[in-house]
């Protein structure tokens, strides 16, 4: 069996890449990494805001883990209403003895000034409403989110 080789037939005229391939393939690679830096900002973004989002709900439940270890206060109704912005008290129950008063004063402030250094005008409400002896307590985490205002609620019975 005989093999035929056939030798490809080369122009002269073409030996390379001219210079509007190379500006065109310089265009797409360019278009490419733009959408790639703009998926980055993307992805940061919505990163940012998982994080906030997971920080609000850690922080409404650290405020009902407060109430559940505090329960003479709680009983005693210091956590039933909390405004946004509250900051009873002074004692600094870390260093000293309190009192289960002093102390749900100490969870409020402390509460209120970790929500505004961990989120973007983050602020924290408490509403209770007792129906049948049964307190329900609505703790309200409130941020800003892409110059939007984010309300996340949590609702207990303690």
């Amino acid at each position: 069996m005989k093999t035929h080789h056939t030798k490809p037939i080369i122009n002269a005229a073409q030996h390379g890449f001219s210079l509007v391939e190379v500006l065109i393939a310089l265009a797409v690679l360019s278009i490419g990494l733009l959408g790639l830096a703009a998926l980055q900002t993307v992805s940061l973004k919505a990163g940012h805001d998982s994080y906030q989002r997971t920080q609000a709900t850690m922080l409404a439940y650290d405020m009902v883990d407060r109430m559940r270890a505090n329960p003479l206060a709680l009983a005693a109704g210091k956590y039933n209403t909390v405004a946004v912005g509250t900051n009873p008290g002074s004692t600094d129950c870390v260093s000293t003895s309190c009192t289960t008063d002093q102390l749900a004063d100490y969870d409020i402030r402390s509460w209120h000034s970790i929500l505004a250094a961990k989120l973007s005008q983050g602020q924290g409400a408490i509403t209770t409403v007792t129906s049948a002896g049964v307190s329900t307590r609505t703790i309200t985490v409130s941020w800003s989110e892409n110059d939007l205002p984010i309300q996340l609620k949590l609702i207990v019975q303690l």
